[in-house]
């Protein structure tokens, strides 16, 4: 049996083609997106699902240095998270330039809190 040059022979190419008409076909909401750490996820996160990222991030943090803030850092961290929730990129930058200026060791605390650090660094990456 000689193949052709895309190296499969007409009649397995007819068999498999006739296969894959007769598979069951997901509808377009049943696909799944990209896998993130090894569960589906659709490539836009659901609003709900980030806004919840953020809060357990920013919870975390606020248990380790709440006691240490001040009411004008405490509104600053919270101007901080605002902008993080609703991935308002100019919001964040200018919330972490006033954070930096003003309370340079909160700054530094944040930036070094692992799951605040990966959430800051995610929306970077999305141009935020």
């Amino acid at each position: 049996m000689t193949l052709p040059e895309d190296g499969v022979d007409v009649e397995t190419e007819k068999r498999f083609s006739r296969i894959l008409l007769k598979r069951p076909r997901l509808r377009q909401s049943e696909k799944a997106g990209i896998l993130v750490g090894g569960a589906a996820m659709d490539e836009k996160e659901p609003k709900t699902a980030h806004e919840t990222r953020v809060r357990k991030a920013f919870e975390s943090f606020h248990r380790e240095v709440g006691e240490r803030l001040d009411a004008r850092a405490r509104e600053s961290l919270a101007d901080v998270r605002d902008a993080a929730t609703t991935k308002d990129g100019e919001r964040l930058r200018r919330q972490l330039n006033d954070l930096s200026r003003h309370h340079s060791w909160l700054y530094r605390e944040l930036a070094s809190h692992p799951e605040v650090a990966n959430l800051l660094d995610e929306l970077a990456l999305l141009g935020l």
